[in-house]
């Protein structure tokens, strides 16, 4: 037979407990905690400093092409009605010039186009100006939720 001391030796072969600890830190933003910068100092000396200073110079970088970007953008966005009014202009005029000449079908459609195109971008802007403050209205202030009667 087998004896106690045998069969508790096996009962305890089959049985391990297993222990893992695992633990995350983790931060969001280009400068980590003071705790962790304390750290880089210790393993090379003035590295928070080199740190930040890099954190300090991607922010003006990142500042700086936002800059560009908004001021090209501005910069379009003058210059496309400079250039619509333009081109409007000189269609209206070679339509005047073709009545002068005795062209009236030719000239009164070239003249009707470029005022219709116009009109067409100025509605089409209108809507879509429309459309975009519903959404932002429906982000800021939700529609109340309707309730069965």
């Amino acid at each position: 037979m087998v004896s106690q001391a045998s069969k508790e030796r096996r009962l305890s072969n089959r049985v391990q407990s297993q222990l893992i600890q695992a633990s995350r830190t983790q931060f969001i933003g280009p400068i980590p905690p003071p705790e962790i910068l304390s750290k880089y100092n210790e393993a090379l000396p003035n590295a928070a400093e080199r740190i930040v200073a890099m954190a300090e110079s991607q922010l003006r970088h990142r500042q700086a092409l936002e800059t560009k970007v908004v001021d090209s953008n501005c910069k379009a966005q003058e210059r496309g009605p400079i250039y619509g009014l333009s081109v409007c202009l000189a269609a209206i005029g070679g339509g005047v010039y073709l009545i002068h000449t005795g062209h009236e079908p030719s000239g009164l459609a070239a003249i009707l186009a470029p005022l219709a195109g116009i009109a067409g971008v100025f509605i089409y802007g209108k809507i879509a100006q429309q459309k975009q403050l519903a959404s932002q209205a429906a982000i800021v202030a939700p529609a109340p939720s309707q309730s069965p009667k």
